[in-house]
């Protein structure tokens, strides 16, 4: 059951085998439906109808904590603090926010979409930038592209559809064993690639001798402050 139509944003072919591969598994789709409320073991629809269930899986969007507003920081609609091309609040430049607590400007529009991929890039990025500040260096804005999205279909099936740099489907997608392989390849790479502090550990372990060096606490007030949240 979706608010909308399953894949509708995939291209043309990946729609079409979204659609076979969820005939074949014999999930039943309803989109264009909207829930009102949960109940038990049934389902009350925004046009009245009752959908019985014996196990409801809900997966909805995310949200974050009311902090930031409260704060006094500038945020969207959905809560995310408004920050600049340097992941900085635009109300308090001190002030950094990664992953879903960050709604971040750029070539994808207002804010980046929620998501692991989003924390995990983001991160790295602030904790290079505010070591950068501390030695005085000079620092270039957040640049960010999804390549791809990875669909899993059951165990032994995937999608993939890759991506134009502006996030729209190209017609080059991957199914079935390639699709699982490429997935599991992905998974493994963001393994390796964040299973530290960073991408660059040596450096990044400088950081730590850096802010002792400060040594008073008037002095580290005066530095960057780092907050991030993703989601609940």
């Amino acid at each position: 059951m979706t608010a909308g139509r399953p894949g509708d944003w995939l291209s043309p072919v990946a729609q079409r085998y979204l659609a076979r591969s969820f005939e074949r598994l014999g999930v039943e789709v309803s989109d264009h439906t909207r829930i009102a409320a949960v109940a038990d073991r049934r389902l009350r629809l925004v046009d009245g109808r009752d959908v019985e269930f014996d196990l409801c899986v809900w997966a909805g969007g995310f949200t974050v904590p009311t902090l930031a507003a409260e704060a006094g920081l500038a945020v969207d609609p959905r809560g995310r603090i408004v920050t600049d091309d340097h992941l900085r609040s635009i109300t308090d430049p001190r002030v950094f926010a990664i992953g879903d607590a960050a709604a971040i400007p750029g070539a994808w529009g207002d804010a980046l979409a929620m998501g692991c991929r989003t924390g995990a890039l983001t991160g790295p990025y602030v904790a290079d930038l505010i070591a950068h500040q501390l030695w005085g260096k000079p620092t270039s804005a957040f640049r960010f592209r999804y390549l791809h999205e990875c669909i899993s279909l059951g165990r032994r099936n995937g999608l993939v559809q890759f991506l134009h740099r502006d996030e729209s489907p190209t017609s080059t997608i991957l199914t079935g064993r390639a699709a699982l392989a490429y997935k599991e390849m992905t998974l493994r790479g963001a393994v390796l690639f964040f299973g530290s502090p960073g991408p660059y550990p040596p450096r990044r372990q400088r950081v730590r001798a850096e802010l002792s060096r400060l040594g008073t606490d008037e002095e580290l007030a005066r530095q960057p402050v780092l907050g991030g949240h993703l989601g609940h």
